[in-house]
C-alpha cells in the first residue's frame, strides 16, 4: 500500500471514530435525562403523591425533548475534540 492510501484510510478511520464518539455523547445526554425522569416518576408514584407522579410524567417528556439540542451540541464538541486530537497524534507518529 502506498503511504497516501494508508494515510487516507487512517484519516477516514479517525473521522468515523470521532462521529461515533460524538453520537454516543449525544445519546448519553438524552438517555441520561430520560432515565432520571423515569426514576423520578417511580419515586413520586408512592401512595399519597399520585399528583406529583403525574406532573413528573408530563414534565418528563418535555425535558427529554429539551435535552436533544444540548445533546447535539455535546456530541459535536466531542466529535471535534476527538478528531482534532487523533489527527494531530496520527500526523506526528
Amino acid at each position: 500500500m502506498s503511504p497516501s492510501h494508508n494515510s487516507a484510510l487512517s484519516t477516514a478511520g479517525v473521522i468515523l471514530y470521532g462521529l461515533v464518539a460524538g453520537f454516543a455523547a449525544a445519546v448519553a445526554v438524552v438517555l441520561g435525562s430520560f432515565f432520571l425522569i423515569f426514576f423520578a416518576i417511580r419515586i413520586f408514584r408512592y401512595p399519597g403523591s399520585e399528583h406529583a407522579g403525574e406532573l413528573a410524567a408530563a414534565s418528563g417528556l418535555r425535558s427529554v425533548y429539551l435535552t436533544v439540542i444540548p445533546g447535539l451540541i455535546a456530541g459535536v464538541i466531542v466529535c471535534l475534540k476527538v478528531c482534532t486530537r487523533r489527527l494531530r497524534n496520527a500526523r506526528t507518529s
